[in-house]
């Protein structure tokens, strides 16, 4: 590792300097807000790495809550499924009476949209925006750039200029490209569980022990056997949502287990950064805390759990691909079995496609960030890649269709 030393005192010094500034202008800040902010204004902060920061002390000093919002999750290719989303955010928020923090305001305005025309675009997405800061009543953050500042209009925010340092790239973490290897197939395999891929196959072998699967002597019916007698050696549901809680934040893991929570977020900024090309800049910093991110949480057991979870997925897809099967269950592919097994059995088949479309480009974008690894010291960017930019935009397009039960694609 690289001996980074001397440079604490410099960074000490050029953060010591920074937070001096944004004392100041907190102080300036909620003077404001006791004299100015109410229903209808905002306040107008430049995005980067001082965002966060300057509101969490705005809302320290107010001595309110603060809700932080990622606009690019907010976004969706309709416009109208933006608005009601937004709603929900803004009510959630005046609920609370929390100051409402919304982060990314140029992901929501250069968000793909059914329109063409880019002006109608930003149009449609800053009037929303500002519409519903009009009927605001609480204190609203909004974090972007100048093109944000001119889409909302001077009369509806209080503009501040502060910049905290990004000091990412002055500290040493180490990328373990192998660990990012095992996150990619742990991801794969965390997407695939939307589909009760695993689910689907526990439930035939059950119905093969009791007899009820119509399936003669061959490959699938010595698959299941084998499957049945090793059931005690595979990991459980427990074991695999804990291990996606504890890589990516998901919900139901162990409560002695601590949950990435900072994945969501990160890796909806490196994405939507990403998909919106130079609009956003460029997304190397993302790229970093990202990769950091998850080469944290590749050590131990995930390298392990990869490799399991890989043979379980393999099995799965052969099983469930295997003829007989197919025959069995009156389908046309894997994919079909399993939507007529979660309806019928399992409350409901799922909207395969999707999940398996950000399962396939998830995995990509995770294996792009192994590969080029080596790459992120001190935030540094290669430039647009095509096939990076395509699964992106895969990914938000699939995360766009939304939760989807659809037991009427069940032939």
């Amino acid at each position: 590792m690289k001996e980074r030393m001397p440079l604490v005192a410099d960074v000490g010094a050029h953060w010591t300097r920074a937070m001096d500034e944004v004392s100041k202008l907190i102080a300036e800040m909620v003077a404001c807000v006791g004299q100015q902010l109410g229903l209808g204004r905002a306040v107008l902060i430049p995005r980067g790495p001082g965002a966060a920061a300057t509101a969490s002390s705005l809302a320290h000093q107010l001595g309110l809550p603060l809700d932080r919002i990622d606009l690019a999750a907010v976004s969706r290719a309709s416009v109208d499924d933006t608005a009601r989303n937004l709603d929900a955010v803004f009510e959630q928020a005046e609920k609370g009476g929390a100051i409402l923090f919304l982060d990314e305001a140029d992901a929501l305005l250069s968000r793909r949209t059914e329109l063409a025309d880019s002006h109608d675009r930003y149009a449609q997405r800053a009037a929303l925006l500002t519409s519903r800061i009009a009927v605001f009543n609480g204190v609203a953050i909004v974090a972007g750039s100048e093109a944000v500042a001119s889409a909302l209009g001077s009369r509806n925010v209080l503009r501040f200029g502060v910049q905290l340092p990004d000091l990412s790239g002055l500290v040493d973490v180490e990328i373990i490209r192998e660990n990012l290897s095992a996150i990619q197939a742990i991801y794969f395999a965390y997407a695939l569980e939307e589909t009760r891929m695993i689910a689907v196959v526990d439930r035939i072998v059950s119905l093969f022990a009791s007899g009820l699967l119509p399936l003669g002597a061959g490959h699938a019916s010595n698959d299941l056997m084998k499957m049945w007698s090793q059931r005690g050696e595979q990991l459980s549901d427990e074991d695999r949502r804990i291990i996606y809680s504890r890589v990516f934040g998901a919900p139901g893991g162990d409560a002695d287990v601590t949950p990435n929570r900072d994945f969501q977020d990160l890796w909806l900024r490196f994405v939507s950064a990403v998909a919106a090309g130079s609009r956003q800049g460029s997304p190397g910093g993302r790229a970093r805390d990202l990769a950091v991110n998850l080469s944290a949480h590749g050590y131990g057991m995930a390298r392990f759990v990869a490799d399991d979870l890989r043979a379980q997925v393999r099995t799965a897809t052969a099983l469930l691909s295997d003829p007989a099967v197919t025959a069995a269950f009156g389908a046309h592919d894997m994919w079909q079995v399993i939507e007529k097994v979660s309806a019928n059995d399992l409350g409901g088949a799922r909207n395969t496609r999707r999940f398996v479309e950000m399962a396939e480009s998830g995995a990509n974008i995770i294996g792009w960030l192994a590969k080029h690894a080596k790459t992120f010291d001190h935030g540094q960017w290669m430039g647009d890649d095509a096939q990076l930019t395509a699964a992106c935009e895969r990914w938000l397009a699939a995360q766009d269709e939304g939760d989807g039960d659809v037991p009427h694609r069940v032939a």
